[in-house]
């Protein structure tokens, strides 16, 4: 795990801006720094180390092999099985790093490398024969790698500081995307290549970037996102014994480290489903983090508690200080360069920063089950009218909702067992709703999404984890754990274990009315049976009632202050709709506004 950053084009970047733009990624890499520059080819490759796997010098990068070069950030969990098969073809190495082994597996394969590879990944690799540049990024966008185009030169790094700093370029902000946001809430922010920032994009996950001797760019889907092919032969049985067996991989394939690993802990199954395959089949050393609240509604660490003690784990309590809320909130904001979506990720931040103070240089999150195996509220409802041509297991499935789940359901519409039979298309509470008035802007927003497949449920899925809340998600994983020089894993974004669920007829998906009843019934016994049961879903949350008061002083002197953000917030609207009740959506929306302000303040001059 690494922080890059590059240029090629017709014109080098100063010396200057080079130092600078490294040491703008400096957290992402305190451990070695290295830059190469090519002055004929008008080439610069800055790489800032992590030291995960090797952590020997010899790995250090920029790596050279055979005329070419690379910087790599992120890993390569199979690099032992890729570098077997480089061995029988005539390879030799000489570290013990999976970036030899990605070097080598470009020099033999070219682009088709990445077909070989497991892992989360950004890299930028150079042909010095052919003069080919090839900028890469994972299959699900695990690791950033952002790039600025001016005319035929091409700048790129994890981070935009860096990039900035790099290209000399002062980034406008994006005000369109801050209302979108403001109004619509995370999931609309990578709904399209629009970013907060104008003139900045990222490489499109699952893709290659390829740019040539004469600079012209070609753009290259290596995966194909793969639809719903259903294996209707296969039993339930056999669906869990190749999942068990997926996560197992999965998790020993993550857990490849020469650092000490910690892992994020809530109550729910995702992360003590990886917890447990680690302790109780991989027999590894476990520590657990997670994160105490005061707030009954937000509480883990009863159950957490429990589960850590069945399976006689260390289980480290994170407390989120009570005060100095809006000082925290500005000092993250600042040193990430980019406004926190949610709450939950200010929390995130200090877990983060305890790992830190621990030693722990891999943290193990479970983001992205709930995309993967049908976690969400929603999915009930969609998963009913899935399975309306079945009388049987429709009127099974209705009784299962009634009797176990509706209880856990606030949403209005939700609380509706034949919402989606009524209207297929609904999609209201997909984004968040406030009145216009609140706004300078009073259009209303419009909601769109990508057709993948037929199937209700399964669109939903995929336009989840390709567009509303994974990109989300790992993007906040990274800016938080990266800040802290810690490099975060994410089990479940398994190729294998992501196709293979896509073979599964929906209605396995949910059973005796529990979600990701696959993902449960795989952890059958090796999870304990407690936590496979809870249906009630929280996860690290707070609400932002417990950090600030809004008719206080503080408050309203934000309220009051000189910001552009004004210019998408109506003041007074906004003001007045916030104190009339503490709602959980008014919360949310509290603190889009705080996390936007302060984003613009930093970034915009009056």
């Amino acid at each position: 795990m690494c922080g890059i950053a590059g240029f090629y084009g017709s014109k080098l970047p100063t010396q200057k801006n080079i130092i600078k733009s490294s040491k703008l990624i400096r957290h992402r890499g305190p451990d070695a720094n290295g830059v190469i520059v090519l002055k004929k080819d008008k080439l610069v490759f800055i790489h800032r180390r992590l030291s995960i796997i090797d952590i020997d010098q010899r790995s250090n990068q920029p790596m050279e092999y055979e005329n070419t070069i690379l910087i790599f950030n992120g890993e390569i969990y199979n690099y032992i099985e890729v570098r077997k098969k480089l061995i029988a073809m005539g390879h030799k190495f000489k570290t013990n790093s999976d970036t030899e082994v990605l070097i080598h597996a470009l020099k033999q394969w070219k682009e088709k490398a990445v077909d070989f590879l497991e892992g989360m990944w950004a890299f930028a690799w150079y042909d010095n024969n052919s003069k080919k540049l090839i900028l890469s990024r994972d299959r699900f966008g695990e690791k950033p790698l952002y790039y600025f185009l001016k005319e035929k030169n091409l700048f790129f790094s994890s981070e935009i500081k860096s990039l900035s700093a790099l290209s000399s370029k002062r980034f406008m902000i994006n005000f369109e995307k801050i209302e979108e946001f403001l109004k619509n809430g995370y999931k609309s922010s990578f709904k399209d290549k629009n970013l907060f920032f104008k003139d900045v994009f990222q490489i499109k996950p699952g893709s290659l970037l390829i740019i040539g001797k004469n600079k012209k760019i070609k753009k290259i889907d290596y995966w194909k996102r793969k639809r719903n092919i259903f294996n209707k032969k296969i039993s339930y049985r056999e669906i869990i014994e190749k999942n068990k067996n997926n996560l197992i991989r999965s998790v020993k394939l993550r857990t490849r480290s020469d650092v000490p690993i910690g892992f994020c802990m809530s109550s729910g199954v995702d992360s003590n489903g990886l917890i447990s395959i680690a302790k109780k089949k991989l027999k590894q050393k476990i520590i657990g983090y997670n994160i105490y609240s005061k707030n009954k509604n937000y509480d883990e660490y009863g159950l957490t508690k429990k589960s850590a003690k069945k399976l006689d784990i260390k289980l480290k309590l994170v407390k989120v200080p009570r005060t100095n809320f809006l000082k925290y909130l500005k000092k993250i904001i600042q040193s990430r360069g980019y406004p926190l979506f949610t709450i939950s990720y200010f929390l995130h931040w200090f877990m983060m920063r305890q790992m830190k103070k621990d030693g722990i240089k891999v943290s193990i999150s479970g983001s992205a089950a709930d995309e993967i195996y049908s976690g969400y509220i929603d999915h009930f409802n969609q998963f009913l009218y899935q399975i309306k041509d079945d009388r049987v297991l429709l009127a099974k499935t209705k009784s299962d909702w009634h009797r176990y789940f509706k209880r856990f359901i606030q949403n209005k519409n939700l609380r509706k067992d034949d919402l989606y039979f009524k209207n297929k298309n609904f999609r209201e509470h997909i984004y968040d709703k406030y009145p216009h008035e609140i706004f300078v802007n009073k259009k209303k927003p419009k909601f769109y999404e990508k057709k993948f497949s037929t199937d209700l449920l399964r669109n939903r899925m995929m336009n989840e984890l390709y567009y509303e809340i994974v990109p989300v998600l790992l993007h906040e994983d990274d800016l938080n754990s990266m800040n802290f020089s810690i490099e975060n894993r994410t089990p479940y974004l398994d190729r294998e274990i992501y196709d293979f669920i896509q073979t599964i007829p929906t209605k396995h998906l949910i059973k005796n009315g529990y979600l990701k009843s696959i993902l449960r019934d795989s952890l059958n016994k090796i999870t304990p049976n407690f936590i496979i049961k809870n249906r009630k879903k929280i996860g690290f949350n707070a609400s932002i009632y417990d950090y600030i008061d809004v008719r206080s002083k503080s408050f309203k002197s934000i309220i009051e202050s000189k910001s552009k953000i004004f210019n998408i917030i109506n003041r007074k609207k906004f003001y007045e709709f916030i104190l009339k009740n503490k709602s959980p959506e008014n919360s949310k929306l509290i603190f889009r506004f705080l996390s936007a302000k302060f984003f613009l303040d930093q970034n915009t001059r009056l």
